[in-house]
């Protein structure tokens, strides 16, 4: 009897864990995620423990309360964790991922090479092995484009590792320090190093040129009309159609082309596919040469005329 009331005494009091643990998960579900969304990983089979820390069977890692959340990915849900908060133990993002190296441009295959890389600290150069003495993120960070840093070329990309934050520091750059949310490292066998991909930082908008940008291409729709009643008149007057006006057409109209198109490229933008870009701007240059063309024939005409 005794025994059967410690075994219902063990199993109520595990029941009770439990469900403080999932409370403490359901609890981080509604409130603000504890780390930003890129500085977070998705972990499909973590276990949730009784004392409210979440194991990852894969890097055998355990996640205390408050370094990771429940969340859903594609209408599953999941847990995402927060490598960066774990103490004692920095975060470094790995451009590929683990067993990957990177090839070409960007492109990750498999690999069976370690990754073991040189780091410094207080001056002095370790060689780590990475997965075990950081806590590893993994992808491409940046929203744009970004680019290698290569020291064995450009004597001015020299970079270390700091071995307690896991930011890479590159002296001779305004902007020294990066951290995991800048850049990724990983291996280039064409290198034959681990080498740092690192974004580059968000071009700040000058409201002046963006107030420029906007009212050159404005002026020039404004323009355009008149432009247009002018060739109408020129056309629809016979006596006006002379040698001076049949050029003063051919260089309105190609006026009106010229701006009509540079006006939409200025203010789509980005917005314009490559082809249409690569065209409008042919059909640019060729309009403000044609421009100049007519309006010097029309110099030749006055002062053949006027002399």
């Amino acid at each position: 009897m005794e025994i059967a009331l410690r075994r219902f005494a063990f199993i109520l009091c595990s029941l009770v864990a439990a469900s403080c643990a999932l409370s403490v998960s359901e609890e981080l579900t509604r409130e603000q995620a504890p780390c930003d969304l890129l500085l977070s990983l998705v972990v499909p089979n973590g276990v949730l423990q009784l004392n409210g820390s979440l194991w990852e069977p894969e890097g055998q890692v355990t996640y205390p309360p408050g370094t990771f959340w429940r969340s859903k990915e594609d209408w599953k849900p999941v847990y995402r964790v927060c490598p960066c908060k774990l103490p004692n133990r920095p975060c470094m993002r790995k451009c590929c991922l683990t067993g990957e190296v990177m090839i070409g441009k960007g492109q990750c295959t498999n690999s069976s090479r370690p990754f073991i890389m040189n780091v410094t600290r207080k001056n002095e150069t370790l060689e780590v092995d990475v997965s075990k003495h950081f806590a590893l993120l993994f992808g491409n960070p940046c929203s744009g484009e970004r680019y290698m840093l290569e020291p064995l070329e450009y004597p001015t990309d020299e970079f270390y590792v700091n071995a307690s934050t896991g930011n890479i520091i590159v002296p001779f750059q305004k902007n020294s320090e990066h951290g995991p949310k800048d850049f990724c490292i990983e291996y280039f066998p064409e290198k034959g190093a681990y080498l740092p991909l690192v974004c580059f930082p968000p071009i700040e908008e000058d409201k002046s040129n963006q107030l420029i940008y906007t009212m050159y291409p404005v002026g020039m729709l404004v323009s355009i009309p008149f432009l247009v009643v002018t060739f109408l008149v020129y056309a629809l007057i016979p006596r006006l159609r002379n040698l001076h006006g049949l050029c003063l057409m051919c260089h309105v109209s190609s006026l009106v082309t010229a701006y009509t198109f540079l006006a939409v490229v200025q203010l789509a933008g980005n917005k314009l596919g490559d082809r249409i870009c690569i065209a409008s701007a042919f059909i640019i240059e060729f309009s403000f040469l044609a421009t100049f063309f007519w309006l010097n024939i029309m110099c030749f005409d006055i002062c053949l005329t006027f002399r």
